[in-house]
Parts: C-alpha cells; structure tokens; sequence
C-alpha cells in the first residue's frame, strides 16, 4: 500500500524558487502545532521533483522514510464503507513501518470527485491518525483547482492542512534547467511559446515538454531537435499557422497596423491610437505590471469599435480562444461581482469561477473586451480599477488571475448625441479639446476619475461617413460576387440600385449595420429569387 522511490537516483538540483517552498513545507511539518501540507501549482513546476527533494531533505531531520499512497487507492479504501475498515486495520498493522515518515499522496481528483460527508470524515479523520498516532506527515499533492476544493470540504479539512503554492521557476531558473538537461537552442523563445499557447502548464516542465515533442518529430522525418520543429508541433496542436508562431511581440504589432487598416475602414485616428500604444508597448515603454494596454472606446454601433477588437485579438495572440467578451449589462447589480471573479467558498456557483478570472487564468494571453461598460455595477468598477492598476485579480477561491499580458478594451455609448453632432459639424474628434471639453464631463457622471485615468487612451469613434459607407458596401459585395462565382454565378448591382442602399443606409448613429441589412433586404433576397426562378434555366448573369 505505501511505496518507496528509489532513493539513490540522481535528481536535478532545485532552484531558489523551489527552497524557498521545501523551506515553508518542513516549517509546517515540524512547527509547534505541526500539520500536513497540501501543495498547489500548475502542472509541470515540479511538485513531484520537490517531493523527492522533500524525501531526503526529511530524513535529515528525523523523517525516516519517505512513501508514496496512490490517491486511487486511498479513494477506494476511504470511500467504500467494506475497503475502509480494512483499510484503517492494514494502517494500524503497518504502524512500525510508517510512524515519523512523510507520506506523499498525488492526484487529488481521486481523492475530491464527488465525496460526501461520510466519505470526508473519513479523509479527515486518516490525516488526523497521521498526525497524531503516528507522527508521520503528510504532503498531498494536486492542481490549483483541486486544492481549492478539498480546502472548501469542510473545517476540519482545512485545520489539519497548511496550503503552500510551488509558482513557476523565473525564467534565469528556467533557462539554468532546460541547459542543464542538454537543451540547446533559443531558450527564451521556447519560453515564450511555452507561455503564450500553453498556459495552463508552468515552467520549467512545458518548455521540457515542447522541446522533447518538436524532437521526437524532427526524428522521426531524420532532422535534429530544432526551434522549427517545436514551431511545427505547436502547429498541428493549435491550429495556428506555423508562419505565425516565429518572431516577436514587435513584428506582430507592425502587421496589426496594416491588417487594422485594412479592416477598419473610416477609423484612421482610432487605428493609429491603438497601434502606437501597442508599439510603445511591444518596444518595452510600458508599465510591466499592468495589462499590455487598455483602451475605452466611445461612439455610435456599428463603427468597428468590436471589429477593432477582434482584429487586435486575432492578429496579436493569433488564436480563437484569445478573445473575451462579456456583455457588462448582465453586471448591473452589486452581487454580480461574484459572477465576475467567481463566488467566494460556501456560496452557490463556487466551483464554476469567476466569467472574467476563470478564463484569464486559464489563458493569460488574451484581449479582454468589456462591452458597454457603463451598464455595470459602480462595485464592478472597482474590480477594473483593481485589474487596470495590479495587473491581477484573486478570485473567489483565492487563485490569482493574471492580466499582465492581456490588452483590456472597453466600450461605451456615453457621450453618442455629442459625438455624431461635432462629427456633422465638421469639429475634429481626435482632438484633445473635444475629448476634455465635451466627452469627460459626462464620462466622470458615470465614472470616478480615476478609473478614467486608468486607460491609456480614451478614443472616440467617428460617424461613418458616405465615403467610409460605400467603402464597406464594396467589400461586402465583393464577399457575395465571391460566393457566387464558387457557384458558377457572375453579380451586377446597379448604380442606381446601391446609390439607394446608401442612401438610405445612413444613419450616424447607428454605423454600419442599416447597410448589411439593406445589403441583405434589398440585393441578396432579390438574388435568391433570381436563384430560385431561374433554377435549372441555365442562366448565369444575375442583376440586381
């Protein structure tokens, strides 16, 4: 039942960031008033590697042995009321073997999923015997996630535990690793890559694992271990374009400049805001403990305010699973802050985290967009002012969510009626005059001023123009002639048939959406039944 490691195996020496955790955990095993410990952190920062450390680094100090309990195992023998009593019976007969030792249980899941009442007096009351019967400590051994919730199982749990977090090595500890295990190569930007597409697992152990992976595929096509090959591994994992995972933050921003000003037609001054605070950003003149950087956009719908977004998020973290919205009308009582950061231990929805933290955690890289954000709670601002100024937010289960590497865009339709009556009267919007005489003063009726001062640009979106609308219905329609040509049809549309649907498509404040709606009323409905009358006809020209 309990099993010892080889000790005599070679382990790799720890790192200052790994003593400083073996240093807390033999405090708590051998403190006044000891207690087990339970150790968290990301998989990959070595919590298996410290527990072999932990082992002879134990036996100095009095800790004869060292086991290791599988947490199936001890789930089958505390959670079958037959496997128990055998179970404290085999505890109580091998109580020579394990008395003064240290104990190690991984794998908490096994231990956490679904146990009820019955089944966590039991857990308590064999941490309990450890302690007390045998002197014998143990270290359980599991995921941020699953020490949180064996924490919240109940009081007595939680008094017979010291909870102690292994963070990631820095990446000076990283780099001394990777090179002491014969790993050659741009170091730091395996780390990078490491970080940014899987951030759910910590250094040093992803950045062990991708160089390990890209080798195995550079053997088996005859090429030695490469950066390219671990480009290529990524690749396939992420579906992400190989070409896009080389070079750096800066490169990317001098490509988000083109691609925004490709997307985001009528919006020069807020395009070229976005992009020279990013380059600053990107060039290393930004605050390092704050996002990347925030930005409140203000202006009618349908401008390209959300459009803006998604093309920084794309281009800058290049995968789908780097954008967050949330819509901040659901946020517009004071209890939803929990929905937020998540809800504290003891309280409904839990285990579900926080709508903002949880995904952040979970990936760090991302652009965070907080869609009309005067709608939320004044409580809720207070959370943003906490994540523009820190960089980072604890959420209910007291896991912190980092947002350093995160860009922050919020929306807001205050200030609209101003807005698009300056734009008719020819005044300059990009103007620092009109933002302070005529924007601020409404913002702050919803805003404290400090939040305000928080971003680092507050840009207001132009009414489009008929020039910027005719823009866009040449794009649109150049997408429809496109999928019909994939179907063997050629499109004419009228000049008098688009001057109308110009026409009457613009409205200042409500953007571009009349025109894809007219778009769709007035040219594609008169296609399909084009489509429909002339089925099997033969005809191929189809004029609106």
């Amino acid at each position: 039942m309990f099993e010892r490691r080889d000790a005599q195996r070679k382990l790799l020496p720890l790192s200052a960031t790994q003593v400083a955790v073996v240093d807390r955990i033999l405090r708590a095993f051998e403190q006044t008033n000891p207690t087990h410990v339970l150790l968290s952190g990301k998989h990959g920062v070595g919590k298996h590697v410290l527990a072999d450390h932990l082992g002879r680094l134990g036996q100095r100090m009095g800790r004869r042995s060292t086991f290791w309990l599988s947490s199936a195992t001890c789930a089958t023998a505390l959670f079958e009321p037959a496997a128990a009593t055998d179970f404290f019976h085999e505890l109580e007969r091998q109580k020579g073997k394990i008395s003064q030792s240290i104990i190690v249980i991984d794998q908490l899941g096994f231990l956490i999923d679904g146990a009820d009442r019955t089944e966590v007096r039991r857990l308590s009351r064999f941490l309990h015997e450890l302690l007390t019967v045998y002197s014998a400590r143990c270290l359980l051994i599991g995921s941020t996630d699953e020490a949180a919730l064996l924490l919240n199982l109940s009081p007595v749990l939680r008094s017979l535990l010291t909870s102690v977090y292994l963070p990631e090595m820095t990446l000076e500890e990283t780099k001394h690793t990777l090179q002491g295990e014969g790993i050659t190569g741009d170091i730091q930007e395996l780390t990078r890559l490491a970080e940014e597409h899987f951030p759910k697992e910590g250094r040093p152990g992803i950045a062990q694992r991708l160089w390990q992976a890209g080798a195995d595929l550079a053997r088996q096509r005859g090429a030695s271990p490469s950066l390219d090959a671990v480009h290529e591994y990524i690749s396939e994992q992420r579906s992400i374009p190989k070409h896009a995972l080389s070079g750096d933050v800066s490169q990317r921003v001098l490509r988000l400049s083109e691609e925004l000003r490709k997307r985001i037609l009528g919006q020069d001054h807020a395009v070229g805001m976005v992009a020279r605070t990013l380059q600053r950003a990107s060039v290393g003149l930004r605050d390092t403990t704050r996002p990347i950087a925030s930005f409140l956009f203000l202006g009618p719908s349908g401008v390209g305010k959300t459009e803006l977004a998604k093309t920084v998020s794309s281009v800058l973290y290049q995968h789908n699973r780097a954008f967050i919205r949330l819509d901040m009308s659901e946020f517009s009582e004071g209890h939803t802050v929990h929905r937020l950061i998540g809800a504290p231990p003891g309280y409904v929805g839990y285990e579900e985290g926080g709508q903002l933290t949880k995904p952040v955690r979970e990936q760090p890289y991302s652009l965070v967009l907080l869609d009309e954000i005067e709608k939320a709670h004044p409580k809720v601002f207070d959370v943003f002012l906490q994540l523009l100024d820190d960089g980072r937010l604890t959420d209910g289960q007291g896991q912190t969510a980092d947002f350093r590497q995160t860009v922050v865009i919020a929306t807001s339709n205050i200030g609209l009626h101003e807005i698009v009556a300056a734009s008719e009267n020819g005044e300059l919007l990009k103007e620092e005059t009109f933002l302070r005489t005529r924007l601020l003063p409404l913002l702050v009726e919803f805003f404290r001023p400090e939040l305000l001062n928080r971003f680092d640009a507050i840009i207001a979106f132009q009414p489009l123009s008929p020039a910027s609308l005719e823009q866009i219905a040449a794009r649109e329609l150049g997408t429809l002639k496109q999928r019909l040509e994939r179907r063997g049809f050629s499109l004419h549309v009228k000049p008098e048939t688009l001057a109308k649907v110009l026409q009457d498509a613009h409205q200042p404040i409500f953007g571009a959406r009349p025109l894809r709606r007219l778009i769709q009323q007035r040219i594609e409905n008169a296609i399909a039944e084009q489509l429909i009358q002339d089925h099997g006809a033969g005809a191929r020209l189809l004029t609106v």
